[in-house]
């Protein structure tokens, strides 16, 4: 569907119907457009891929937060680390739970393999996601992890202007968190998230160099043309540091520094200049190594 065409087309029909009544014509015309565009949102599919070996801890949570948002999620997990360490013994019957009451569409097992550059694998693995999504119809895409949450109001007035500005790739900033979901940072961070991007047959996720904004490579959609767009009206709110165990989070890190450096980055965590805040997302859990 060009949506840009139909809004053009819409707007000479206004026009010629209020051709002699200005001041009818410009409330109108807002209406309609408004209108259209919840019509396309709501004939597009929009869909999310987790990516999921730790940290399953916060999952529930975060589907809660998009789930009246989305039409489809999938989970791709692993019972293994890119190196070999072991996932939960619970994880893949959480992910059974969730499946059974419609937070989760589908699950694929993702099997590392450690011979490989843990970035490449990560990419491997969203990718599969993708797959899975284009196989569902889905038409807008994202990619997601557990600890990642999302305000409901602000994603769907993020959805209308993706339509009403026929965007392509977008992409949106992040609000970090301390150590517990009360504990939002005060330090900007430099890098953000990619948002919906529409997808077809020949979408690949993979570092792009014509992206407008710094974000994970691994996220990153392929691409040569496309209209892009940073969305200032949505934050995702990043629970990256709230964990159980989160010597195992930097264990498992595809971050080579974060792996190196655990003790020292547990030290720097809690030295975070924070304010505190709500719980929004209703995030409950013990955090075993925060002492």
């Amino acid at each position: 569907m060009n949506i840009s065409y139909n809004i053009n087309k819409l707007l000479i029909y206004i026009k010629a119907m209020f051709l002699k009544d200005a001041k009818s014509r410009k409330p109108y015309r807002k209406q309609m457009l408004k209108a259209l565009v919840e019509q396309t949102k709501l004939k597009m599919k929009w869909g999310v891929s987790y990516s999921v070996f730790d940290g399953e801890e916060l999952l529930e949570a975060s589907i809660r937060s998009i789930r009246n948002s989305v039409d489809y999620i999938n989970v791709v997990y692993q019972l293994k680390s890119w190196y070999g360490e072991p996932a939960s013994k619970n994880l893949y019957l959480l992910l059974q739970k969730l499946k059974a009451d419609g937070l989760i569409d589908e699950i694929i097992e993702y099997c590392p393999n450690t011979t490989l550059n843990a970035g490449i694998q990560e990419k491997i693995k969203r990718n599969m996601g993708l797959k899975a999504a284009l196989n569902a119809k889905i038409d807008y895409f994202m990619t997601m992890d557990t600890d990642e949450f999302y305000f409901s109001e602000e994603l769907e007035q993020a959805k209308n202007d993706i339509i009403s500005k026929n965007v392509d790739y977008s992409y949106c900033p992040i609000v970090n968190y301390g150590m517990a979901p009360t504990e939002r940072s005060l330090t900007p961070t430099s890098t953000s998230v990619p948002f919906f991007s529409k997808i077809n047959y020949f979408s690949r996720l993979g570092k792009n160099k014509k992206i407008i904004c710094l974000a994970d490579p691994t996220r990153q959609f392929k691409f040569i043309f496309g209209k892009q767009y940073f969305l200032s009206g949505i934050n995702m709110h990043h629970m990256s540091f709230v964990r159980e165990n989160m010597q195992k989070k930097f264990n498992s890190s595809s971050n080579m520094s974060m792996r190196e450096n655990i003790s020292k980055n547990i030290e720097h965590l809690k030295k975070l200049r924070t304010v505190s805040v709500e719980n929004n997302f209703n995030i409950f859990i013990g955090k075993k190594d925060a002492k």
